[in-house]
């Protein structure tokens, strides 16, 4: 029987999939009909969903269903409307669409994901609050995001995949058969992007790790206490590995860019000399 990990992480390259098949065609609606949970059925029928959504909704749809999802759980109005009218907050599709299930289906849908969503809605309260602290009394035109909001939203989807990732290795005995790798290139992953995932989780993750294992902070210690050695070791190999693959990727992806340039222009002395002419 194919567990809800292996599912999920299927799911990861369907949607990967679809979204690169999306610029080559028109969307296309492989039922009229939104799904709903069948308490009869495995959990693997979350994978079969999520594609619906993936196929017939936006981007937009995925912030809606994120509102709506924080609505009915209770959230304060007047943040809930803040982050409905920042512009600048994007919220992953995934998570809409997880939102979107769990607000028709309620108590039915496992309780698996409640952490994604959970901080997912954390990274959009900081940026209301950040927005609060900033706030003058002359009224301003919101900004429209601009190149760097459009690449902070990307990355932050990129990491947000990987921390999905994580969550399945940890919770399935330290297997896996993410590829990073060939998740990257499939992707297409920007340089940039691969690099700040390979700094992340240098500088942040496995440090914080490195210090658990070593036992050199307490809180650090007790914190990943749960986890006998031969598993730390496991996890520490596993966030070295999203490293070195992310940056072998670097190299690749600069080469692509490099490839994808338009030509240059160039200039000879008896063309400007015509042309001043």
């Amino acid at each position: 029987m194919t567990s809800s990990y292996d599912t999920l992480t299927q799911l990861v390259a369907i949607l990967i999939q679809n979204l690169m098949a999306k610029q080559q065609r028109s969307r296309l609606k492989i039922s009229d009909d939104e799904p709903r949970w069948n308490t009869d059925k495995e959990e693997s029928q979350l994978s079969q969903m999520l594609t619906w959504y993936n196929y017939n909704k936006s981007s937009d749809d995925a912030k809606k269903y994120f509102i709506e999802f924080l609505k009915q759980s209770g959230e304060n109005p007047d943040t809930v409307t803040k982050i409905e009218e920042c512009s600048s907050i994007s919220i992953s599709n995934t998570i809409g669409w997880l939102c979107r299930i769990k607000t028709i289906n309620g108590d039915n849908v496992p309780t698996r994901y409640n952490k994604n969503i959970d901080q997912e809605k954390a990274k959009a309260l900081q940026v209301v609050d950040a927005k609060s602290q900033k706030a003058v009394a002359v009224d301003v035109p919101e900004k429209k995001p601009g190149i760097q909001d459009h690449l902070e939203n990307q990355l932050r989807e990129l990491l947000g995949d990987i921390a999905i990732k994580v969550d399945e290795f940890l919770t399935n005995n330290m297997k896996t058969s993410f590829d990073v790798y060939d998740w990257l290139k499939t992707l297409s992953v920007k340089h940039q992007h691969a690099k700040s995932i390979a700094d992340y989780y240098e500088s942040v993750i496995l440090s914080e790790l490195k210090e658990a294992e070593s036992g050199t902070c307490e809180q650090l210690t007790e914190a990943y206490s749960h986890l006998k050695k031969p598993q730390m070791k496991k996890y520490i190999a596993f966030v070295e590995n999203i490293i070195s693959e992310s940056r072998r990727w670097i190299d690749v992806a600069k080469q692509i860019s490099l490839n994808n340039r338009p030509p240059r222009l160039i200039v000879t002395g008896k063309q400007i000399g015509r042309a001043h002419v």
